[in-house]
């Protein structure tokens, strides 16, 4: 279940919902929002938690690092936000 969720996490990403988009906004959902909601759909245990907050936030880290380095290149930032899904759904 805990990978089912975090495919159709990705795949929200993937859709459109990113990092920077949340609620239309325009802010970023911070890392603990973004894990207490899986959490809790998923009812996690403390050690669950914990791991999946570390990946939340070296996921998002690595996103806008990519987003800001490739702010010019369309192709190059889906390319390189499709293969950061992937290591996310791998973990």
């Amino acid at each position: 279940m805990f990978n089912k969720l975090l495919l159709s996490f990705a795949a929200t990403l993937l859709a459109g919902n990113s990092y920077g988009q949340a609620a239309g906004t325009g802010t970023p959902p911070s890392v603990a929002d973004q894990t207490r909601e899986m959490s809790n759909k998923l009812q996690l245990n403390e050690g669950q938690y914990i791991r999946l907050y570390t990946i939340n936030r070296t996921r998002l880290s690595r996103q806008d690092e990519i987003e800001r380095a490739t702010s010019q290149d369309l192709s190059a930032r889906t390319a390189q936000l499709a293969e950061l899904e992937m290591q996310y759904e791998q973990e």
